[in-house]
């Protein structure tokens, strides 16, 4: 059902990137973040939405699913027909992917720190999938905050010793309780974090593309930025600071 649900959000996602595709050049460069952001937005709002009928649950949450999907289905058949506007395209990743292998080519020591780097993903993702958290703000208050809204079926305030459950703001959480209405496990939730060392990422090296810098620069700073130990550490725990 998680699978699903997940589908759901990706294609729903989808389509209204591609509604808003205009074909301009900085929508491009930004349509990854751009369906990040979307898909983001339709989580939290569909758990605010269902939050005011007390109806989180799986059911719930796979009917907020399929209106999205059928919204944005019915916004892109129009928008492609009023505005000719097309599906949302990889081009300028794969122009970006093309200068990066250009540049690995011509210096022996970016390949092999890009090689590294690659192995230090694919370890961290193993890291992120199969093995439990053990960050103490996860265990103490933001994994405890999404059972009880998952408990309640509302994200309104509930008895709790800990008021940062109360106080602190919702949207990251609500991304961690999606996961564990479904799977009823806190393994995995660190790929938010994981995925928003990706957006960092992605981020440094586009900025440093809009400032001209060269492709290698670009290429250092990004193995810098992953080098330091606070990216690396929050990477694979239920943490927001990279996210945000």
């Amino acid at each position: 059902m998680f699978a699903a649900s997940v589908l759901s959000v990706i294609i729903s996602s989808y389509l209204l990137l591609s509604a808003l595709n205009r074909g301009g050049k900085k929508a491009a460069n930004s349509g990854f973040l751009y369906f990040l952001l979307i898909a983001f937005s339709q989580i939290v709002l569909s758990f605010e939405v269902l939050s005011l009928f007390k109806a989180l649950s799986k059911t719930g949450f796979l009917t907020a699913n399929a209106v999205f999907l059928t919204v944005s289905a019915v916004i892109f058949i129009k928008c492609r027909i009023k505005c000719h506007c097309g599906p949302a395209n990889a081009g300028a990743e794969s122009r970006t992917l093309q200068e990066i292998l250009n540049a690995l080519k011509r210096d022996k020591a970016l390949k092999f720190l890009s090689v590294c780097f690659i192995l230090f993903l694919i370890f961290q993702l193993i890291t992120v999938i199969f093995f439990p958290v053990t960050a103490g703000d996860a265990l103490s208050y933001y994994l405890p905050r999404c059972t009880s809204w998952i408990q309640n079926g509302s994200i309104s305030h509930y008895i709790t010793p800990d008021t940062r459950e109360l106080i602190m703001p919702v949207n990251m959480e609500l991304l961690y309780t999606w996961l564990l209405l479904f799977t009823k496990s806190e393994n995995g939730s660190g790929i938010f974090s994981y995925t928003g060392y990706l957006c960092a990422v992605y981020v440094i090296y586009n900025i440093l593309k809009e400032l001209n810098f060269s492709v290698k620069r670009r290429l250092w700073a990004v193995f810098a930025f992953s080098s330091f130990s606070l990216a690396i550490a929050e990477m694979t725990e239920p943490c927001f600071d990279l996210f945000t």
